[in-house]
């Protein structure tokens, strides 16, 4: 797989920074301080409840006013170190989705990419807008991909066009065909995930670089349209407005506000990127010989005319 940091506007979180530049993952760093300030009191906690037991006999009145006083201290900081390792686990579980859409997409775009679908949509030509069949069918694998990490939208944005009652019935369909009861979400959730996906899911593929004066280069966004060569890479990155639903603590994480559609919350910005090879290609098979053929017992032979 081939990766490039060349994709222009590319200023996503990445789950592995923070191992490499301590300065770009903040909030990763600030994670691994929660956790530990978090064992830190589980052990003190732990200390004093042992030596409360031992001098319940002489003080045991004035041990358990200090211990509501300390009760009345630890539990706001400790319910605030709590939140924030949920927000960070769910932060860390969407970024693994992102990233996941953006391979499901990419798997999409080298099989779609291929497929002749007539005037103006020939065999590896990528028109880039919505409407053509190719680029839509990347789009959808990314919302599909992101319906369970997604928030919720009443609406979906007017340049889309995404059958959304078709796919809730074909999920409906497929626990019919299981023999399993339907859950709950199926009707309630799952239209509006979907739509969220769909509204804060910014995707666009991209083709290797080329120039004259340079070999590989990187990656770049395809603009109107792109037609491949055979065997070309072909990249997706996904950009995706992650819902920050836990309280007090989202605003540490933010990097915007959510529109009045999603909630009016606020999100985390998450990106993923692959890359593969354009697969499907199908290669042209030389003309059949004039010369006669004959299958024997253990080999084919030509007979030549006398």
């Amino acid at each position: 797989m081939l990766e490039s940091r060349l994709i222009e506007g590319s200023k996503g979180y990445q789950w592995w920074e923070p191992l490499f530049d301590w300065s770009g993952g903040w909030w990763h760093v600030m994670g691994v301080l929660v956790v530990l300030a978090f064992v830190l009191l589980v052990l003190r906690g732990m200390y004093r409840l042992g030596r409360m037991t031992i001098a319940a006999d002489n003080s045991q009145k004035a041990e358990r006013g200090t211990a509501a006083i300390e009760f009345v201290l630890v539990f706001p900081v400790l319910l605030v170190l709590v939140l924030l390792l949920v927000q960070l686990v769910f932060l860390l579980v969407g970024n693994l989705q992102v990233q996941y859409a953006a391979y499901a997409a990419t798997r999409s775009a080298i099989v779609y990419i291929p497929t002749d679908l007539g005037e103006n949509n020939e065999a590896n030509k990528l028109i880039t807008a919505h409407g053509f069949e190719k680029y839509d069918a990347i789009h959808q694998a990314a919302y599909l991909s992101l319906v369970s990490v997604s928030g919720e939208s009443d609406s979906l944005a007017a340049h889309l066009e995404i059958d959304v009652e078709q796919y809730v019935q074909g999920v409906s369909e497929m626990y019919l065909i299981q023999d399993r009861p339907e859950p709950k979400w199926v009707e309630t959730l799952l239209a509006k995930r979907l739509r969220y996906a769909a509204n804060h899911t910014d995707i666009r593929v991209t083709r290797m670089m080329n120039h004259w004066d340079l070999p590989y280069t990187g990656m770049e966004p395809v603009y109107d349209s792109h037609l491949y060569g055979p065997r070309d890479p072909v990249g997706v990155v996904v950009k995706h407005k992650f819902n920050l639903s836990v309280p007090y603590v989202r605003a540490l994480f933010s990097d915007g506000q959510l529109g009045e559609a999603s909630g009016g919350g606020e999100y985390a910005l998450l990106e993923g990127y692959a890359v593969m090879t354009l697969e499907g290609m199908k290669v042209p098979l030389p003309p059949a010989p004039s010369i006669k053929r004959v299958l024997g017992d253990t080999y084919l032979y030509y007979t030549l005319p006398n």
